[in-house]
């Protein structure tokens, strides 16, 4: 019984944690993007979700945290978002 939705290299087998990150940090420098850690990514993520409107449950259950409190920690907040938030209260 394998693994459904696992993410397999070109000999069937799952990657290691070091491979993908090799592999990633490798395509970022090949594609002359800044460098970034698979941490930062998951705070951009967060954090984008959040300023689209999903609601904080839903990025939550996508972000795999079992609570509300750890994904409220990796959303941040730009200024620009604070400035739109406070224009609300003249409409």
């Amino acid at each position: 019984m394998g693994t459904k939705n696992a993410v397999l290299d070109e000999a069937g087998q799952t990657p290691g944690r070091q491979h993908v990150l090799y592999q990633f940090k490798l395509f970022l420098k090949r594609s002359g993007l800044k460098e970034r850690s698979f941490h930062s990514l998951r705070h951009h993520f967060i954090s984008e979700l959040m300023k689209h409107g999903a609601g904080a449950e839903t990025v939550r259950v996508l972000a795999g945290h079992s609570k509300l409190e750890m994904t409220q920690r990796y959303a941040h907040v730009a200024t620009g978002d604070l400035r739109s938030a406070i224009d609300k209260l003249g409409r």
